[in-house]
């Protein structure tokens, strides 16, 4: 048997570890920023099994970074069309539909991921988000609790849901919403904190719609 023989041979008794070895290499190389080259070990990947979503995931996340963003939606796609349960791969597709404004599609996907995992990290903010952009902000402050019950320290969740309090006048929710944000947020002072109220509330003060006694 000649080393050509054997080597083919090892490499069709070995497919699930040649498939690794592609992926392995792809991680690492776009851990490195070498993105064509991550795209090309994880297209090898799919050469060895075209059957594994992983690989379909990871080059479509590497396509997305590349900008290629309807090359990286087929990829979400064929990733879920392999495993309906893949929440990644879902949320990332979700991301697609948002950053393309499609915001009906990002949040089939976003729910979707809560239904699988309902404690996916990130998740919730981005539905919250696509309520916001639908001017639904009744289910936006739905979502940006249930955000901050998956991650109490989450800054972000507490801004945005303030916003939307503020717009469904729920001035005092919003105000405490916003305390919250800025105890998380480090080296801020009280004079910061005021103006940064200030800048907030300015539409409400400016009206005369409400009144914060704090402020001097």
């Amino acid at each position: 048997m000649n080393y050509k023989t054997k080597m083919k041979k090892t490499y069709f008794a070995n497919k699930h570890s040649l498939y690794k070895h592609y992926l392995a290499n792809g991680t690492s190389r776009q851990a490195n920023d070498d993105y064509l080259g991550a795209i090309f070990h994880f297209t090898k990947a799919i050469e060895v099994n075209e059957s594994g979503a992983e690989a379909f995931l990871k080059r479509g996340i590497v396509r997305a970074i590349q900008k290629d963003l309807f090359g990286a939606e087929k990829d979400y796609s064929k990733a879920i069309e392999l495993n309906q349960n893949f929440t990644e791969a879902y949320f990332n597709r979700g991301l697609f539909w948002y950053r393309v404004e499609s915001y009906k599609d990002a949040l089939e996907d976003f729910l979707k991921v809560v239904e699988i995992n309902p404690n996916y990290s990130g998740v919730h903010i981005l539905i919250g988000d696509v309520y916001w952009k639908n001017k639904d902000y009744a289910h936006a402050v739905m979502y940006y609790t249930k955000a901050i019950e998956v991650d109490p320290s989450n800054m972000s969740a507490y801004y945005k849901r303030a916003h939307a309090k503020r717009v469904l006048m729920d001035y005092d929710g919003a105000l405490e919403d916003f305390n919250r944000f800025i105890t998380l947020t480090p080296n801020v002072g009280q004079i910061g904190l005021t103006k940064a109220i200030k800048r907030l509330f300015w539409e409400e003060i400016k009206k005369s719609k409400f009144q914060f006694s704090s402020l001097n």
